[in-house]
């Protein structure tokens, strides 16, 4: 069976966008200036860091949820002298998207992909002849 392969990858070209990337290309598609949605952004990281500080869940609708995650203390072994010691208890931050911001990014993703499938046809490539 002869194998299919593409010329091109999917998640080419492909951003991945830090800070000040991201807070241009949202100011950009929103219209709104880039000071306004910078402090925006601090001012939604600093409320969300007191809630958590004081034990709420956070829920931003249709985005994500955070909440703390307390991890009790349990036996680890030092990978280097295979002695067992007692890890205390500690605490994490968990962030969950929301079904709806999932449901739609995959929607997203897979109109991308049909579009880069119809633009890049697979190809199918040769069996390989064994021989001597």
């Amino acid at each position: 069976m002869p194998k299919i392969i593409r010329k091109t990858r999917i998640t080419e070209g492909a951003i991945r966008l830090g800070h000040s990337q991201f807070v241009r290309f949202v100011s950009q598609r929103c219209g709104v200036s880039q000071a306004a949605f910078r402090e925006a952004l601090k001012i939604l990281k600093k409320g969300i860091k007191i809630a958590l500080s004081e034990g709420y869940t956070v829920l931003i609708e249709e985005l994500v949820t955070f909440e703390v995650r307390e991890l009790p203390a349990r036996e680890r072994i030092n990978p280097y002298t295979k002695k067992k010691y007692m890890h205390g208890a500690s605490c994490r931050v968990h962030a969950k998207t929301s079904a709806v911001l999932t449901r739609d990014v995959l929607r997203l993703s897979q109109e991308r992909i049909d579009r880069f499938q119809s633009e890049h046809p697979i190809a199918e490539a040769e069996p390989k002849k064994r021989g001597r």
